[in-house]
């Protein structure tokens, strides 16, 4: 097993992969860490902004428009 490794270890082309593999996981822990933050803190504005109430009162319309509603608010992006 050892020898299998080391000789695995020993191919360039094995290290450039290994390399681009290991810079992508930092990219991407990164991007998703401030991606975590980011919608959190949005979150967390909006808790503070609406009463729960409100939330359920505009979400729990008869007869699907609530569903209607929340996809109508989640594909909805400002940012974008």
């Amino acid at each position: 097993m050892y020898e299998y490794i080391t000789n695995f270890m020993a191919d360039p082309n094995n290290q450039t992969m290994l390399i681009n593999s290991a810079e992508m996981f930092i990219q991407l822990l990164l991007e998703l860490t401030v991606l975590f933050i980011a919608i959190s803190y949005a979150v967390a504005l909006i808790n503070q902004k609406l009463p729960a109430e409100r939330i359920q009162r505009l979400l729990g319309g008869r007869h699907g428009r609530g569903y209607l509603t929340a996809a109508v608010y989640g594909g909805y992006h400002p940012i974008l």
